[in-house]
């Protein structure tokens, strides 16, 4: 008789863990949700009582990003991207009549299990993607893959999360860090450099100096890549400084209107005391 009802139960029993199993990936998104909805209405004030209607009783969109930088980010080709199981996670909502997306930001495996809200952010999507912001995004790769171990977790963040000062710089550039080109494509890649204008993103440190990525684009840093990052004290900066184009407080400024202010020299290799 007993193992009749064992046998019995056994059933119901399974498929109790096949439900559980089935959902529990919408259970912990909507429990994310939740605690993102009411995050978002905790810190914004300035909403209307029509949006704040309009966050209680609409689904968010989930925007997610890899906590260590991107697939093929390394400075080598050879080089392998770091991967993780967490995941940059925005619960995401369009607000009708505001310009920005309120985005509540927290980090945690796909299905949402440990996710809790850390920040909120409004992002204006309004304006057109800018080429320093792809040599931003750049340098943050880098960063992420090929300098992690070197950089403290205070200044890894600080590149994730803070804007550079950009600076127009005159520093000698490795054209063939491998050793692999023969002297006439170093000679041509030095022609194709001169061309170009070199920037150095920088960005400060905890030991007083900067993490400097340079590189060489146009003008406007369209195509801008990467051509050494590294260490570097505020003299050595200083010294090799042509003029800073923009500091972190003027994120939101354009850099094109270099084009007007370039000097002939620009982006020519710097000659002085040689």
């Amino acid at each position: 008789m007993k193992s009749w009802i064992f046998l019995s139960a056994l059933p119901v029993f399974a498929l109790s863990v096949l439900l559980c199993g089935c959902r529990s990936g919408r259970y912990y998104q909507a429990q994310a949700a939740q605690s993102a909805r009411e995050f978002l209405l905790a810190n914004a004030p300035e909403l209307t009582v029509e949006q704040v209607y309009f966050v209680k009783y609409n689904d968010p969109v989930l925007l997610v990003a890899p906590v260590l930088g991107a697939p093929g980010g390394g400075f080598k080709a050879e080089e392998e991207s770091m991967t993780s199981e967490q995941q940059q996670i925005c619960v995401t909502w369009n607000i009708p009549g505001s310009r920005y997306l309120y985005m509540v930001f927290g980090v945690s495996d796909n299905r949402m299990f440990s996710w809790s809200p850390i920040r909120l952010i409004r992002k204006d999507f309004g304006q057109k993607p800018m080429p320093e912001d792809a040599a931003i995004a750049q340098g943050r790769d880098y960063a992420v893959n090929s300098l992690y171990y070197s950089l403290s977790p205070h200044d890894l963040n600080s590149i994730r999360f803070t804007f550079p000062t950009i600076i127009r710089t005159d520093f000698e550039l490795n054209f063939d860090p491998d050793g692999k080109l023969s002297a006439d494509e170093i000679r041509k890649a030095k022609a194709a450099a001169a061309k170009l204008v070199q920037y150095t993103l920088a960005w400060p440190n905890e030991k007083g100096g900067s993490t400097v990525f340079c590189g060489v684009g146009r003008f406007d840093m369209l195509g801008w890549k990467i051509n050494f990052a590294g260490f570097d004290g505020t003299d050595d900066l200083a010294k090799h400084t042509v003029s800073v184009v923009r500091t972190p407080d003027r994120s939101d400024d354009n850099i094109v209107p270099l084009q007007r202010d370039l000097p002939p020299s620009a982006g020519k290799k710097n000659t002085k005391g040689k």
